[in-house]
């Protein structure tokens, strides 16, 4: 049997689909967002503080990339030799 979705569960997701079809015309960003909810796929689902935290500022961030003029995103990644 397929167990149900929170209702948080289900709003990240909507904002997830969100955030890939902003991004899918600007270079690096879909790859930026992919990465950052992996990373983030690692929270345990009861620390809904954290969780909630960080999906308001994840709204906020969709709601200025959807705003501004950006075009593409860079990200700086950590040498795995360190």
């Amino acid at each position: 049997m397929m167990s149900r979705h929170s209702k948080l569960q289900i709003q990240v997701l909507h904002l997830y689909r969100r955030f890939l079809r902003v991004a899918k015309d600007k270079p690096g960003v879909k790859e930026y967002i992919q990465s950052e909810f992996r990373n983030n796929a690692q929270i345990p689902r009861t620390d809904l503080m954290r969780i909630e935290h960080l999906f308001r500022k994840a709204e906020r961030q969709l709601e200025q990339l959807q705003k501004s003029k950006v075009s593409s995103v860079g990200v700086f990644q950590k040498d795995k030799s360190e």
